[in-house]
């Protein structure tokens, strides 16, 4: 037989080998006895290869394996190449190779990430049906609008009367901003009708209308004289205008301490009234009565108006 004669009837079956040798070598076991097996002759080979490189390099190693499915055999497989490695996980993490091996067996099989990923595009996808479903009722009642949260009462239900019924979370708030027991709640509520925008009559709108002004609650009956701030002695001021704040003024000896009245915006920032020609001054002495203790005249010096000689050096 010649040469090419042989080559041309070996070279198929050469193919068929190097597919085998590659199915043996990379082909997915479909039983699980035969995954075990494969698994364990493996690992207790590349233990002996790890246990050599150590005695020949002094080169640390360990190795952690674990099975990918609830249907395989393998358990845990630990292997240090010293008791040096296999006191690591204590000191640094306060855990052993056996508990750090069942526990990454249980992130293997239960798919852990998986269920996180799906977990988070589940809810993203909620919050933007039940974001759509609320702007889609109100579009329907309103025409083209654009849903707020924040001051909803001034935008929508005293412009244009219009309310939610029987919403069913505590919180009024975005749908990106609930959780997801509160979006199940909520994405509930709103398809079974439960929930729903109202727009009320025009007596009932009125009467709204009128009680809600009057609470002084909206943004759009604020009066702007209204003062806020925290009074001098930590009382709120009225919704009437700024408090009264008592300031001592400097006194001679034929008044009895007179209480100007003055609105300042703080204690450093002190105007005297128009009509009040009188020097102001705080005064740190305690006060008897209602007013404060004014200043006491300095006693006249002995030797005033005497001409005094040049000083002595």
């Amino acid at each position: 037989m010649s040469e090419e004669e042989k080559i041309t009837l070996t070279d198929p079956l050469i193919e068929e080998l190097k597919d085998h040798r590659a199915n043996m070598q990379y082909g997915r076991h479909n039983v699980e006895i035969g995954t075990f097996n494969d698994t364990t002759q493996c690992l207790l080979a590349m233990e002996r290869y790890m246990t050599a490189l150590h005695a020949r390099t002094g080169t640390e190693l360990f190795l952690v394996a674990a099975r990918s499915s609830g249907d395989g055999f393998l358990h845990p497989f630990v292997t240090c190449t010293s008791d040096h490695v296999r006191s690591f996980p204590y000191h640094q993490f306060k855990t052993t190779f056996v508990d750090l091996a069942a526990a990454f067996e249980a992130y293997c099989v239960a798919g852990v990430e998986g269920l996180v990923n799906k977990h988070t595009s589940n809810t993203a996808e909620l919050k933007a049906k039940l974001k759509n479903l609320i702007n889609s009722s109100l579009e329907t009642l309103l025409g083209k609008v654009r849903m707020v949260y924040v001051g909803f009462e001034e935008k929508f239900t005293v412009s244009y009367g219009v309310v939610i019924e029987k919403w069913p979370i505590e919180r009024f708030i975005s749908p990106s901003e609930l959780t997801r027991p509160e979006l199940d709640i909520l994405l509930g509520a709103w398809t079974s009708g439960t929930t729903f925008f109202r727009k009320m009559e025009q007596d009932e709108w009125e009467q709204w209308r009128e009680k809600h002004l009057a609470s002084g609650t909206s943004v759009l009956s604020s009066s702007p004289s209204t003062n806020s701030t925290t009074s001098l002695n930590g009382a709120s001021p009225s919704a009437e205008g700024p408090m009264e704040v008592d300031v001592p003024t400097m006194l001679s000896s034929e008044q009895e301490n007179p209480v100007p009245q003055f609105a300042p915006s703080s204690l450093m920032d002190i105007t005297p009234a128009a009509n009040n020609n009188a020097t102001l001054q705080f005064i740190n002495s305690s006060g008897t009565g209602t007013g404060l203790a004014g200043v006491r005249k300095r006693k006249q010096r002995s030797d005033a108006g005497k001409k005094r000689g040049p000083r002595k050096k």
